[in-house]
């Protein structure tokens, strides 16, 4: 079996046996892919080519948050597809409502806002937030395509941060 991209590019060949099957990694992008059989006494012979696409699956991903001084960062994970790509950041305010003995308390979200960036950063920086008060954090890219690769949309939530 031989694999070979649009642009030429030509994938590691497969030597199946008659009746088996193997598992293909392709890089994203269109490709042909032929096989060839000869007959044998349990099997015909076999020659087709077919054309696939692999799409590409970024991976994104928001760390734990840091404080330091006045300020909460998060490390940001991601691809390096996604380097350069423009990204929607949603950030949640969140509220946290505590009983009078402190022993429960839930959040509730404020209204959204988003900003548009472009991954580049290692570490997303933010004001720290008052006591008791904190935000959720939503980064969201678009789906693409690099030349003949389509690559899905990413998006990544970070964990609930209230300042304590």
């Amino acid at each position: 079996m031989n694999a070979t991209r649009a642009n030429g590019e030509h994938a590691r060949g497969v030597s199946i046996a008659p009746g088996h099957s193997a598992l293909l990694r392709l890089a994203p992008g269109s490709w042909d892919v032929c096989g060839h059989q000869p007959a044998t006494a349990r099997f015909a012979s076999y020659d087709r080519c077919i054309s696939i696409l692999v799409t590409g699956v970024p991976s994104l991903r928001i760390g734990a948050p840091r404080v330091t001084g006045q300020a909460v960062g998060f490390q940001l994970h991601y691809s390096a597809v996604l380097r350069g790509r423009k990204a929607t950041l949603t950030i949640t305010p969140l509220s946290a409502h505590c009983t009078t003995s402190h022993t429960t308390c839930t959040a509730s979200a404020g209204k959204p806002s988003s900003r548009k960036l472009v991954l580049r950063m290692k570490v997303l920086t933010l004001p720290l937030p008052a006591v008791g008060h904190g935000f959720r954090l939503t980064l969201a890219t678009s789906a693409f395509q690099v030349e003949d690769a389509p690559w899905t949309a990413a998006r990544a939530t970070s964990r609930p941060f209230i300042r304590d």
